[in-house]
């Protein structure tokens, strides 16, 4: 219907055939933000949150630097470069628990999180919360509310959040 629409599927998995020209322009890159959450977190991860989501019981694991390596060069390597340059990167959604849960309340973890989420090509996409560092089980836990009292946030982690997205806007 329009040219310049951009479509994200919803795919949870590595699926270069949803990407191929005819249905979407990228999906959702759930395998980037596992392989993320499993290199920041390592030993941390609180297992008992992966555990119980449908698709990190499966997929999210920790990781060493070299099997973090390995895993980008794959995720990298099986799209198309167009797609990768637009890829929805995420750490967080509205369908698993929240990231700095699944980190194990790792302050310092969900900052390298968003680092490398928002340094690797793609679109980084914050889940509302995880910039004042909102925690969260899963559905329904981690669509809470919001908190607007500004009291409740984690400021330094906002100023973070807001300081490496700005720097990201001046690099091509």
């Amino acid at each position: 219907v329009r040219s310049d629409a951009y479509l994200v599927g919803e795919i949870w998995e590595t699926a270069p055939e949803w990407v191929a020209g005819d249905r979407f322009d990228a999906l959702m890159n759930y395998p980037l933000g596992e392989a993320i959450l499993g290199y920041v977190g390592g030993s941390h991860l609180d297992m008992a949150a992966v555990s119980a989501h449908h698709e990190y019981r499966h997929n999210l694991r920790p990781l060493d630097g070299p099997g973090f390596a390995s895993r980008l060069v794959e995720l990298l390597g099986v799209y198309d470069p167009d797609v990768v340059a637009v890829q929805l990167n995420l750490i967080g959604s509205h369908d698993a628990p929240r990231a700095l849960t699944v980190l194990g309340g790792d302050t310092t973890g969900l900052r390298m999180a968003t680092l490398l989420q928002c340094m690797l090509p793609g679109a980084p996409c914050i889940y509302y919360g995880d910039e004042i560092g909102l925690t969260g089980g899963n559905d329904p836990d981690n669509r809470r509310a919001f908190p607007w009292e500004q009291d409740r946030w984690d400021g330094d982690l906002r100023a973070f959040v807001k300081a490496v997205l700005a720097f990201r806007a001046t690099e091509p």
